[in-house]
Formats: structure tokens, sequence, C-alpha cells
């Protein structure tokens, strides 16, 4: 009992956030409409409806339960050892996650409710702002089943594992600064951008620890 109080007094902000989603749902709640917005396509354009208690308490409900998933991670994982080495990078994964599911609830509320709301230009800027924040934390990781690039190649080699992060931290950070960019241009153009950019990110770090890992088999043999 003493450990999970501990627990909550230093997770206190991450409470904050998640008691935040379910207040700012209850005082949208009244306002909004019986179809409520809740999906957007490419272009921007509303392509799913919601209820109004989907739109206000589907949000925090599903951070709620990540936060106690970030909890209970490193207690499960095998390499549970290895979260003490890197647990500030650990907890900055899990501060952008919640942060993002309240932003995004904010902002789809927001828009519901007949505020002028850009949602791609904000799903946009959002998602590159964790590329970016996420790849600057990236070399931190240390191995683990959970958290990080997790391929057949970095889960069978501690070394491919680091050289991986520690390349892929970088190549994150720039696809994050290009989406910007892409985020504001928008249009069919931008949106093609973004995905090409998201897809270069994913494979890059699969072909580089396939590499890797193949040259320190050889370097054994």
């Amino acid at each position: 009992m003493k450990k999970i109080i501990n627990t909550l007094k230093s997770d206190y902000l991450l409470i904050i956030i998640v008691l935040a989603g379910f207040i700012v749902g209850a005082v949208f709640f009244q306002k909004l409409p019986n179809r409520v917005p809740i999906h957007w396509d490419s272009n921007g354009n509303v392509n799913g409806y919601g209820s109004k208690f989907t739109a206000a308490f589907l949000m925090p409900i599903v951070n709620l339960f990540t936060y106690l998933l970030f909890k209970v991670i490193p207690y499960i994982d095998p390499k549970r050892k290895n979260y003490d080495k890197f647990m500030g990078s650990y907890k900055l994964v899990e501060y952008i996650t919640m942060i993002v599911l309240l932003a995004m609830e904010v902002f789809t509320l927001m828009y519901a409710v007949g505020f002028k709301v850009n949602i791609s230009l904000i799903c946009g800027l959002i998602v590159s702002a964790v590329f970016i924040c996420v790849g600057n934390a990236m070399g931190r990781f240390r191995f683990n089943y959970f958290v990080g690039i997790r391929d057949p190649w970095t889960l069978a080699n501690e070394d491919v594992w680091k050289n991986t992060h520690r390349v892929s931290g970088p190549i994150w950070v720039l696809g994050g600064i290009v989406n910007i960019v892409f985020s504001f241009m928008g249009g069919k153009l931008a949106v093609y951008g973004f995905l090409v950019v998201i897809i270069i990110i994913a494979v890059l770090p699969i072909i580089y620890s396939y590499i890797n890992f193949r040259k320190l088999q050889e370097t054994k043999n």
C-alpha cells in the first residue's frame, strides 16, 4: 500500500492529466450535439460520428487505462531491471502519450461545439512533435520488450538494440521536422509526403537493425 501511495504522489501530474480529461468531458457534455464528429479524412472532412458520451468520455477512459498500462509494463517485462536505466525517457513517453490523448479530446470537443479548429493541421503538428520528442529520447532506451524499436534483430542482440536506437533517434527527429513543414502546406501532396516520411522513419530502423545484426554475426564467425 505504501508503494502505491508513493507512486501516486510522484505521478500527481499524470493523475491531473487523467482527471482533466474527465472534467473537460463533463464541462462540454451538455453543449454537445447528439451526433458528434470524432473522425476526419486526410482533407479534414468529417467522416465519422459518435455519441455524446463517446466524444466526452472515451478518450479520458483510454487515458486512464494508458496510465495503468505504463505502471504495469515495467513489472511484467522480463527485462524489468533495465527500466531503472532509462526511467526518465520511459516517463517522457508516458507523458507524451497521455498529453496527446488529452489534447485530441479537447480539440475534438472544441470542434463539436462550433470552434474553428483545423483538425488536420493540429493532428499533423501533434504527430510531428511526438516524433521529435521520442526521437530525442530514443538513444537512451535500454533493452526491453515493450518500448522502442522491437524487431527480430533488436530483440535478439542487445548491441543491435543499442546501435539501432542510437541511429534511429536523429532519423525520427528529422522526420518530425519535415512533417511539420508538410502539416502547414496542406493538400494532398502534404498528406502523401507526411505518409512517406512516416513509412521511411519506420522502415529505415528495421533495415539498419538487420544489417547491423548480420555484421555482428559475421564478426563473431
